[in-house]
């Protein structure tokens, strides 16, 4: 019922590119990096009483909705990229172009995701526990994001110094 919706695919897709290179089992300090730190951090925000505002919200909905426009055009121009022939013929170049695919597609996601969680908050839903759980998950996606935008741009650089060599 929900087949096409389902977007299980992308995380799939996207922790499958936390893996080695080298033996294709999950690499631990990746893991750390994108899961466990952005976890702690927004515990620790949270613990320290940084909640979310609407001011807050607001910029970073419009924020993440910009992003989320102009890494649906990365996307497409990865599409392409990888859609021509010279590029199918390198592997190199295509376990890139797949991999960064497969971010791209996950940063898109997890935009929208913040976007629409940022809306609740302006609902005028008091709870405390509510702002906190929602607050949390903000600043977790949010440090997620950067830290897997900040992969995209590296993994673009990589393909950019093998084409240009």
């Amino acid at each position: 019922m929900f087949q096409k919706i389902n977007v299980i695919e992308i995380f799939r897709n996207h922790l499958g590119t936390l893996k080695s290179n080298k033996t294709d089992k999950a690499h631990i300090p990746d893991i750390i990096l994108f899961l466990l730190i952005p976890f702690l951090i927004s515990s620790i925000l949270i613990f320290y009483n940084h909640l979310l505002t609407k001011e807050l919200a607001n910029i970073i909905a419009t924020s993440f909705s910009v992003f989320a426009g102009l890494l649906l055009n990365l996307l497409l121009l990865v599409f392409d990229l990888a859609d021509k022939e010279e590029n199918k013929k390198n592997e190199r170049i295509t376990s890139v172009l797949k991999q960064l695919y497969s971010n791209i597609a996950f940063c898109i996601l997890i935009s929208v995701i913040i976007v629409f969680s940022l809306f609740s908050l302006f609902l005028d839903i008091t709870y405390d526990w509510y702002i906190q759980g929602l607050s949390w998950l903000v600043y977790y996606l949010l440090l997620v994001f950067m830290l897997t935008l900040i992969m995209v741009i590296k993994r673009i650089d990589k393909m950019l110094s093998i084409k240009f060599k």
